[in-house]
C-alpha cells in the first residue's frame, strides 16, 4: 500500500497503466520480503508463501471465469476441469513419472490443456445456455473421476491421495517449496 499510494496522485490514464505493474511486482517479490514483514496485532502474521500462491491461483481462476462467463456470456460449469488437466500434467511430468524440470513441463501442460479444450469444444461448438452448462459440468466430473481412479492398474496419480514427490519450483536460486 505504501508503494502504491503515491500512484493515486497521478492521472487516471497513467495510473491505469502503472498500477498493474506495481501489483505484479509486489506479488512476484512477496516470497522475498514476506519474512521481514511486521505483525499487525489485530490480524496476526502475514500469510506465508504457500497461502499466497493459493490466493494467486484462485484469483487467476476467477479472472478467467470472469472472461468466460462475464464477457462471453457462456455458462461454463466445468471450468476447473481444464485447470485440473493442466495441473495434473505438470505434476505428472515433474514427478518420478516424467522427471522433467518444472519450467519445461509448464508449456507442455498448457498445450495439453488447450488440446482438451479443443477436444471438448469441437463437438459442443453450437451449444448455448443450459446445454453447454451440462456438457462442461460433465467434463469437469469426468476429469475428477478419471484422475481419482488413475491409481489402478498402474499407479500414476496415487488416486485420491494425490501425486507425491513432485519437483519443487525453483526460480533464480529461490526454492518456492520452503516458506
Amino acid at each position: 500500500f505504501a508503494v502504491a499510494f503515491p500512484l493515486f496522485w497521478l492521472e487516471h490514464d497513467l495510473r491505469a497503466k502503472i498500477l498493474p505493474f506495481v501489483a505484479l511486482l509486489a506479488a512476484v517479490g512477496y516470497p522475498f520480503y514476506q519474512p521481514h514483514l511486521f505483525t499487525i496485532p489485530v490480524f496476526g502474521v502475514w500469510p506465508d508463501v504457500f497461502t499466497g500462491v493459493v490466493m494467486v491461483v484462485f484469483v487467476m481462476m476467477a479472472c478467467g471465469l470472469n472472461i468466460v462467463v462475464g464477457y462471453a456470456g457462456l455458462l461454463d460449469l466445468g471450468y476447473v476441469g481444464f485447470y485440473a488437466v493442466g495441473a495434473y500434467t505438470v505434476a505428472i511430468l515433474s514427478s518420478k513419472h516424467g522427471s522433467l524440470p518444472w519450467l519445461l513441463s509448464l508449456p507442455i501442460a498448457v498445450l495439453v490443456s488447450m488440446a482438451s479444450g479443443v477436444l471438448l469444444g469441437a463437438p459442443t461448438l453450437r451449444l448455448r445456455g443450459d446445454y453447454l452448462a451440462i456438457v462442461t459440468l460433465g467434463f469437469g466430473e469426468i476429469i475428477r473421476i478419471f484422475m481419482n481412479n488413475l491409481d489402478r492398474p498402474v499407479n500414476i496419480t496415487n488416486g485420491p491421495k494425490g501425486i507425491n514427490l513432485v519437483e519443487p519450483v525453483r526460480l533464480f536460486g529461490f526454492d518456492f517449496s520452503k516458506s
